[in-house]
């Protein structure tokens, strides 16, 4: 008989999202899928992402905006492990004031969390920047997941 991993409910896996930020996101390549680890925030039951305004992720998006995002948590010996996988459409978000809501809650998120720094980089920014020019500086794309049309989320305990 084959085990199959129980599924989360939906606030198990909101949960999930809220408690963490660190993603992985697949794009469709030519030949091969790309996959990329993105910091996030969860805002209004949607998922934002920063990103820089060059590399490959960027000419994939613009060739099909279609991905995979994978957020997990697991215990060092994986005793304890739970993923969601959500497919949706990644767009740009235009809304000025959006854009800096968002942004601002990634300057959260780092002090919060208190991240290093050098985080900064991966989000176009100089590491000995103030972190508030993540707000002011336009060195970044936002980007909303929308569209979901799939969530396989799964866990093996409730821990």
């Amino acid at each position: 008989m084959v085990f199959k991993i129980p599924k989360m409910t939906r606030e198990e896996y909101d949960l999930l999202i809220e408690k963490n930020h660190i993603s992985r996101i697949a794009f469709s390549g030519s030949k091969y899928p790309y996959i990329a680890p993105f910091l996030y925030v969860f805002n209004e039951n949607n998922l934002y992402f920063l990103s820089t305004k060059y590399g490959r992720k960027i000419e994939l998006l613009k060739n099909n905006p279609y991905v995979s995002v994978e957020i997990e948590r697991y215990s060092d010996d994986m005793s304890c492990y739970k993923f969601i996988t959500l497919q949706g459409k990644i767009v740009p978000e235009y809304h000025l004031e959006k854009k800096k809501e968002i942004r601002k809650q990634f300057v959260d998120l780092i002090v919060s969390k208190n991240l290093s720094k050098i985080v900064l980089e991966a989000l176009g920014h100089n590491p000995g920047e103030p972190l508030e020019n993540l707000i002011t500086v336009d060195n970044t794309y936002v980007w909303k997941l929308t569209d979901v049309g799939d969530i396989v989320a799964l866990k093996n305990s409730d821990e």
